[in-house]
């Protein structure tokens, strides 16, 4: 038996008062003269057996109403009416649950703070025989469970825990704590108390109605919180680029209603730290609510921001962060390979024309001499077009090598004297090129595999391909795993794509003059090399949605044709900044475990600086935004104003209070029948 106000007991003593009264009122009879009482003794010798025992009860019974009213006031607890096990002792564990919804707030104060001191407070109701481990839960045991620490410092730890970033799954965490008790002996009582907002969707991992996970021993008592109604919440629950709308100038948001019927709020979208849209919607429980929300229009590549709700009781899910970059036009570099390469009627010249500013494609276009290759920075272009070699100076095969081993994209586009030129960089070619043969009688061109790449799709067949003619080409065999692109009528290969290293590699077997072919002169041409170009420069044409997860790995990578930093610094939410090394083209930070924008920023090209934006959220597809409690809970509440009285009725048993309570009425109706005077017989 155990007390729940022990120190009532001290008035126990106060039991004895009847009886102390009682002595202390005894007198001792005085002698008087009087006449024959030989009939009155005799009287009295038969009735004083019964008086005394009469009186003997009714003090027994006032000193047992008093002993039992004095226990009701020390509120005993019945032990081993509940939760099985033997007295040698008990081993708790305390899981507390951080996850992000525990940072609701309830009558002006977290949850999670509520939580916390009733684990503390758990924790020290642990007696001298018992063992405690304590940790954090959240998508399963955030923690490792020990019974070395004393109650003390179970209770610390738990005053270092905080309301984290992640979902929760307390079955995952409630399986990890039976399997460690499981291990334990039985003969002790074990207690598994676990302290969370009780919300539905955090209790999948438990049976049906509320049943443990499967490793937890039948006798096992589980206690947890109880709460008021759960408060109602709208949250965000995604943002992404609108459908159709052009150049990312517009975001679709969704929005969802928990614990109320229908609300109407203010939606604000905030672009660069200024807010530049708020909107009215009206949100109904149980459904989603989807709109659109049109961008600002802006001169700066890169939009970001957040769309964001009024505050309610569940901050966290209030804001979503986004971040929109406009990918720039890659830089595409044209070596010619004779000087009549650029003039009129040769395939430079063509290539420059559609290239060059004004142009309907999106790439900036430079030009320089294929024998001065070797003495441009070929790292700052995403792709290098070789139109017509003649000759290939070592150094400038060398830096083509490199430049497609470090995932560059080259252009081959082969004249009648390049196969003697592109011997230095044939392990390079998707094809073995052979000498210069004459084309097919009949005009046509065939797009065999080529991609229809482009923020558009097409058909190749739009372009009328029969009116392109090739009079002239080189024989090209393709190598295995290379893909023909285009065949000329006589179904010989002229466009041949493959992969060396990391970057790849086109060919073309043939001149761009017009002496060759007509190509340059047909509608196709721009598609042609758009084509081509977008798949040497893996350029998409589209904003860049960067968005990530807590815990997601944010990772930055520099394309060939970028200017690679050689410092870059990351600012996280908080205003803290990391150095970060760049290796291999690319910088990795894993530390993403607080919601908000995370900015990189280092030294563009021409010194100017360089800022680049990753949104980061909190996961909401396990509907952690939904706080509505479970229908069933797998454990006995206990209420935080009464949460020793409730944890000792759930674990030892039964409270006796009331039971003492009716024993002293009963005693003292017996105490009032025994001192009821009786009524004397008449003589007969």
């Amino acid at each position: 038996m155990s007390f729940l106000n022990p120190s009532a007991l001290w008035l126990l003593p106060l039991a004895a008062a009847p009886l102390v009264l009682h002595l202390l009122s005894l007198r001792r009879a005085r002698r008087l003269r009087f006449s024959d009482l030989t009939l009155l003794r005799q009287a009295y010798a038969r009735s004083l057996p019964a008086t005394r025992l009469r009186q003997w009860l009714i003090l027994l019974a006032r000193c047992l109403a008093l002993a039992a009213v004095m226990l009701a006031l020390a509120r005993p607890i019945l032990r081993g009416a509940a939760g099985g096990g033997g007295e040698a002792g008990m081993d708790l564990v305390v899981l507390l649950d951080t996850s992000w919804s525990m940072g609701a707030r309830e009558r002006g104060r977290p949850r999670f703070e509520r939580a916390r001191a009733a684990a503390q407070a758990l924790v020290r109701l642990a007696g001298p025989a018992d063992k405690v481990a304590a940790a954090g839960a959240s998508a399963g045991l955030d923690g490792t469970l020990d019974f070395a620490r004393a109650p003390a410092e179970a209770a610390a730890d738990l005053g270092r825990l905080e309301v984290g970033t992640r979902g929760t799954d307390l079955g995952a965490a409630a399986a990890a704590a039976c399997r460690f008790l499981a291990a334990t002996d039985p003969k002790r009582r074990r207690v598994l108390a676990v302290l969370s907002d009780n919300a539905a969707n955090g209790l999948s991992g438990f049976g049906p109605r509320g049943t443990p996970p499967a490793p937890c021993p039948p006798e096992l008592a589980m206690v947890g919180l109880a709460w008021d109604a759960a408060p109602a919440n709208a949250a965000v629950v995604d943002v992404s680029p609108a459908p159709g709308a052009a150049g990312g100038s517009a975001l679709a948001a969704r929005l969802a209603l928990h614990g109320e019927s229908a609300r109407r709020t203010a939606v604000d979208l905030v672009a660069r730290e200024r807010r530049a849209a708020r909107r009215a919607v009206d949100l109904s429980g149980g459904s989603a609510a989807s709109f659109g929300l049109a961008l600002p229009s802006s001169r700066e590549p890169e939009v970001w921001g957040r769309v964001e709700l009024p505050p309610d009781p569940l901050a966290a899910d209030d804001a979503w962060h986004f971040s929109l970059r406009s990918e720039p036009r890659p830089r595409v570099l044209l070596a010619a390979g004779s000087p009549r390469s650029l003039e009129a009627g040769g395939g430079g010249y063509a290539l420059r024309t559609l290239l060059g500013d004004g142009g309907r494609l999106p790439y900036r276009v430079d030009t320089a001499d294929l024998g001065r290759l070797g003495q441009v920075a070929l790292g700052d272009y995403a792709a290098v077009i070789v139109d017509d070699p003649r000759s290939l100076a070592p150094a400038s095969a060398e830096a083509l090598a490199r430049f497609v081993s470090d995932g560059g994209g080259l252009w081959v586009v082969a004249g009648a004297e390049a196969l003697e030129a592109l011997r230095a960089i044939e392990r390079l070619l998707p094809a073995v090129l052979g000498p210069a043969q004459d084309g097919a009688a009949a005009a046509g061109l065939k797009a065999d595999a080529a991609p229809a790449e482009g923020p558009e799709s097409f058909a190749w067949d739009e372009f009328e391909l029969s009116r392109v003619g090739v009079s002239r080409r080189l024989s090209a065999v393709p190598r295995p795993g290379a893909a023909v692109w285009f065949r000329d009528a006589s179904g010989a290969p002229l466009l041949v794509a493959g992969e060396s290293g990391r970057g790849r590699v086109l060919v073309w077997a043939a001149s761009l003059e017009v002496g060759w072919t007509n190509l340059a002169l047909k509608p196709v041409f721009a598609a042609w090399t758009d084509a081509g170009l977008r798949w040497l420069s893996r350029y998409e044409g589209r904003p860049r949605w960067r968005s990530l997860k807590v815990g997601e790995r944010l990772v930055r990578t520099w394309a060939p044709g970028e200017r690679l930093p050689t410092r870059v610094a990351l600012r996280g939410p908080g205003g803290r900044r990391t150095a970060l090394l760049v290796r291999e083209r690319r910088v990795e930070y894993e530390d993403t475990r607080e919601p908000g924008l995370y900015f990189l920023e280092w030294e563009g090209f021409g010194g100017k600086p360089a800022l680049e934006a990753w949104a980061v959220n909190l996961d909401r597809a396990a509907g952690e935004s939904d706080l509505t409690p479970a229908a069933v809970l797998p454990w006995k509440a206990l209420r935080p104003e009464r949460l020793r009285e409730d944890f000792e009725a759930a674990v030892h048993g039964r409270e006796a209070r009331a039971g003492l309570l009716a024993a002293a009425a009963l005693l003292l109706l017996l105490e009032a029948g025994l001192a009821a005077p009786r009524r004397q017989e008449e003589p007969s």
